[in-house]
């Protein structure tokens, strides 16, 4: 008898592509801001730790995230604008792909990093991210 969950976690055949991207205009990893995505497998609530940690490649507009099964995931991901500063979002994600790649855009809204405990109105600002509202910014 075979059951019915999927596991997320890295041992599966899909890579996600995730494209960070600033009021739709690509983030670019640059020497000294390299675009990271820290991903927590088998969650739906913000995490307090990740168990992936994927920095981006420098002069790449997306960071790949590999080997992935499918599953219940939370992504935290940072970019650098050149003209805004640094930038983050936190989502779940569910994959269901089984293989091959994924393009995924991650919309940076006005979610700027804070050197702090982020409490301000721009880390409130969107339903998807309510719950959000204190994120520790490494």
């Amino acid at each position: 008898m075979t059951g019915s969950c999927q596991y997320a976690g890295q041992g599966g055949n899909t890579t996600i592509a995730a494209f960070p991207q600033h009021h739709t205009v690509p983030i670019w990893s640059v020497y000294g801001h390299i675009d990271s995505a820290f991903v927590k497998f088998n969650a739906v609530n913000l995490p307090s730790s990740y168990d992936l940690v994927i920095a981006g490649d420098s002069g790449e507009d997306h960071v790949h995230i590999p080997n992935l099964k499918p599953g219940k995931y939370y992504i935290y991901m940072t970019g650098y604008d050149s003209l805004h500063g640094p930038f983050m979002e936190v989502f779940p994600y569910t994959l269901t792909q089984t293989s091959g790649e994924l393009d995924l855009d991650v919309l940076f809204p006005n979610k700027k990093f804070q050197q702090r405990w982020c409490n301000e109105s721009c880390c409130r600002a969107d339903k998807k991210s309510a719950s959000l509202n204190l994120k520790k910014i490494y």
